[in-house]
């Protein structure tokens, strides 16, 4: 097969062009270039080993990626994941556990906050065993030992019914209790939202925001969001999700925000 600049030698040999290629007219699979495409890029005819080393100062020489472009084959096997990397790229959450739950009395989580800076916590059709109840967190200091139940969590919110809103501000809750109204255990009188953690390894208060909807014990339909502190200034390390009465069914999920 021909080839530019020296000829390759060995198992997975390369040739290296330094400076811009540029083709004029139309490559078929023929031509040596779109057939090194189809084939691998080591010459193998396979895909199997492949890679590419894409310059940081960017494709063109110029030192920078102003525009650059790059096409990707798409059966290339050098690269394993791409929403993996697109998502290390952009710094965004990572999974970190996924629950169904088949009658728990909480959910509990232990942080990684050397390796995660931010924690965002999602549930869905989350219900009670026991009727008049609310949903919510409680923070631990001592890698889940324990959960601080005292009357330091602080929160408000204002939520949304079909006819009318409502606010309220808690000031001294056991938890951070996010829906405002109690919900019960008949069917489909359940929670879903999301709730975000900020910096729990800092020793300052511990801050979330949340929002979520559910059903009320009276079949009201809710849509609530709010915000709050734990006032304890100490470095939170693990986290409690749970009713405050009853065992919980549903399902959720905890996902982390890597550190830079």
């Amino acid at each position: 097969m021909p080839y530019l600049g020296r000829a390759p030698t060995g198992t997975g040999s390369v040739t290296e062009i330094d400076g811009d290629l540029k083709i004029t007219g139309q490559l078929t699979s023929n031509d040596t270039l779109f057939k090194m495409t189809l084939d691998g890029t080591d010459g193998s005819s396979t895909n199997a080993g492949d890679n590419f080393l894409i310059e940081d100062g960017g494709t063109d020489g110029s030192g920078t990626d102003a525009g650059d472009d790059i096409c990707i084959e798409k059966d290339t096997e050098g690269v394993s994941d791409i929403s993996s990397i697109a998502s290390g790229v952009a710094g965004g959450f990572q999974l970190i556990q996924t629950n169904t739950l088949a009658g728990v009395a909480s959910i509990d989580f232990a942080l990684d906050n050397t390796v995660f800076k931010d924690y965002m916590f999602t549930w869905s059709n989350m219900q009670s065993s026991q009727d008049n109840v609310s949903f919510g967190l409680l923070i631990s200091i001592d890698g889940g030992s324990s959960f601080i139940t005292s009357g330091t969590y602080k929160i408000n919110s204002i939520g949304v019914l079909t006819t009318s809103s409502t606010t309220r501000n808690d000031t001294g809750s056991g938890f951070f209790r996010f829906n405002s109204a109690t919900t019960s255990n008949a069917a489909n009188e359940k929670t879903t939202g999301t709730c975000m953690i900020y910096n729990p390894a800092a020793a300052d208060y511990t801050t979330v925001t949340y929002s979520c909807n559910y059903i009320d014990l009276n079949s009201a339909k809710w849509q609530l969001s709010g915000a709050g502190y734990q006032t304890g200034k100490s470095a939170v390390d693990a986290l409690q999700f749970k009713f405050n009465g009853g065992n919980a069914t549903g399902e959720c999920a905890l996902y982390g925000l890597p550190r830079t």
